[in-house]
């Protein structure tokens, strides 16, 4: 298959992702064998993400949040906050006191879950939606700190957040 090529965006974002993904693994002192088992991967496709060469694949995105559930998935996938966090204090830590009904929440992330549905698996899916959940609560709580931005205006900030997250870890 032939390499795709990637805008400067693209690479920056792919860039700090794996970054990101080397210091997960570096933190728990595990040799890229380990690691790579443990997320499902292959050896050879987490050397070429920690080398930049190769795009991470959704399995290895996924398999962080299950097998390392500390690892905090707005750290992960944006690099916003602290690497680790409890998992019941992270749920709290963003949550703004106008967040919109959850009615419009669970339709946007059924939305995006069946753009990209047939490129997961059903656990993958659950994983999907949660890591979504997490963009979509974070970035609509970093927007609403800014007393100029109306809950509206958070909103579409969350989902444009939670639509490139997606297409980061999910397109070809």
């Amino acid at each position: 298959m032939p390499r795709r090529e990637h805008t400067a965006d693209q690479m920056m974002a792919l860039l700090t992702l794996a970054q990101r993904i080397r210091r997960v693994r570096r933190h728990y002192k595990l040799s890229q064998a380990a690691f790579a088992k443990a997320l499902g991967v292959s050896r050879s496709h987490l050397s070429e993400v920690e080398r930049q060469k190769a795009k991470p694949a959704v399995e290895m995105v996924l398999g962080i949040r299950v097998a390392f559930p500390e690892v905090r998935a707005d750290w992960l996938l944006v690099g916003e906050g602290p690497m680790l966090g409890g998992g019941a204090s992270e749920t709290k830590e963003h949550e703004p006191a106008d967040l919109l009904a959850i009615d419009f929440i669970v339709d946007f992330l059924d939305d995006l879950l069946s753009t990209w549905a047939s490129r997961l698996k059903r656990r993958e899916r659950t994983e999907f939606t949660v890591l979504m959940w997490h963009v979509l609560r974070s970035a609509y709580a970093a927007a609403r700190h800014n007393p100029t931005v109306s809950i509206e205006e958070a909103w579409a900030h969350a989902q444009s957040r939670a639509r490139r997250v997606a297409k980061d870890i999910l397109s070809p």
